[in-house]
């Protein structure tokens, strides 16, 4: 993955691309109680709105009775149904939302007036194969990178930048632009894919 990172990093300067590190610790840190109060609580209200909508005669929970993967089914009954134990309350949400979140959107403002696009590798690990267990660590590790952009609510775009040498799999390049440039992000996502194949 390094090496990967390490290449196309080379190719964008050789592009005209000019690089510069960013210390990104405020956003990790103001970032750090946003992920699974968004993904628990707001999961639990779009798949029953999803249901809903969809006219499919199950509750949130017969959905979750029929998951056969047992340890999307522990996330779900732990974490995202009412009764689970580590379940989100409304009020702890709405502090994320309303508090915490901001802060974050604010780092992301801050680092917008240094550059007009972020660039890092999508994952920090590479994803396991679909026949090994996707524990809440496993999965935590896989969307760290991107978690936060999302979490801001910035235009992301991921291209791939490689392939490892283990497993055969794409490496992706994830591109972050300020809010409300996603043509801008389209734009540069195109040009940059272009460049790396």
């Amino acid at each position: 993955m390094e090496q990967a990172f390490e290449r196309t990093k080379k190719i964008l300067a050789s592009n005209g691309c000019r690089l510069i590190e960013l210390d990104m610790k405020s956003i990790e840190e103001n970032n750090v109680d946003l992920s699974v109060p968004f993904v628990s609580y707001e999961a639990r209200f779009a798949l029953r709105k999803y249901l809903h909508d969809n006219k499919i005669p199950l509750t949130l929970e017969d959905l979750v009775g029929k998951i056969m993967s047992p340890d999307a089914t522990e996330l779900f009954e732990t974490f995202i149904l009412e009764s689970g134990p580590k379940a989100m309350s409304k009020e702890f949400y709405e502090k994320c939302l309303n508090e915490k979140r901001p802060r974050l959107i604010d780092d992301y403002k801050r680092l917008f007036e240094q550059v007009d696009l972020l660039a890092y590798p999508t994952m920090c690990c590479l994803p396991p194969r679909v026949d090994e267990a996707t524990t809440g660590e496993i999965m935590n590790r896989m969307v760290r990178n991107t978690d936060p952009s999302s979490n801001a609510g910035i235009p992301s775009l991921s291209i791939p930048m490689g392939v490892s040498d283990i497993h055969r799999v794409h490496i992706g390049l994830n591109l972050d632009a300020s809010f409300g440039r996603d043509r801008f992000l389209l734009r540069c996502g195109a040009l940059i894919h272009k460049s790396l194949d």
